[in-house]
């Protein structure tokens, strides 16, 4: 057999002990993908388009069909303890006002070629641009008397 019977996981013993593959695992200790879905589709069936399998029991080098569940790309990123997951997860920014509501502002942003969507506190965001002013009290005005010119120009052309 390509695996041995290992322990039984501390993240969820009813699963049961865990298959560690015995072939090749990855520098991040997973097993190689192809055994994974191969074994998977083997002895249980076809794995949907389109969704990765999950590791219930957290054991990445595990490769027991009954330790792995089809799911979306999101919902596996979101059962993980990812800084993604963990972010996603806050109800409140880290000075402890509410992200919802009237107090978040969602945005874009592009990381590592990728379009993200981000969520930042309002209060915060409000808090930090006035302790920046504060900070560089000139910083803005050349901004500000070119913004005035443009309106006046605009309310002499009319």
């Amino acid at each position: 057999m390509p695996y041995e019977t290992g322990p039984v996981p501390d993240y969820a013993p009813h699963l049961g002990p865990c298959w560690i593959w015995t072939g090749y695992i990855s520098p991040e200790g997973y097993a190689s993908t192809r055994s994974r879905r191969g074994l998977y589709e083997k002895l249980v069936g076809p794995i949907p388009v389109g969704l990765d399998l999950d590791h219930l029991c957290r054991v990445r080098a595990c490769v027991n069909p009954s330790h792995l569940e089809p799911v979306s790309r999101r919902e596996n990123v979101m059962r993980s303890t990812s800084f993604a997951a963990a972010n996603a997860k806050k109800t409140h920014c880290d000075k402890g006002h509410p992200l919802k509501g009237d107090n978040l502002i969602v945005g874009t942003t592009k990381r590592r070629g990728k379009i993200v969507e981000r969520r930042r506190c309002k209060t915060c965001n409000r808090l930090e641009g006035a302790a920046f002013r504060q900070r560089n009290p000139g910083y803005f005005k050349p901004y500000n008397d070119a913004a005035q010119r443009r309106r006046a120009q605009a309310r002499s052309a009319a």
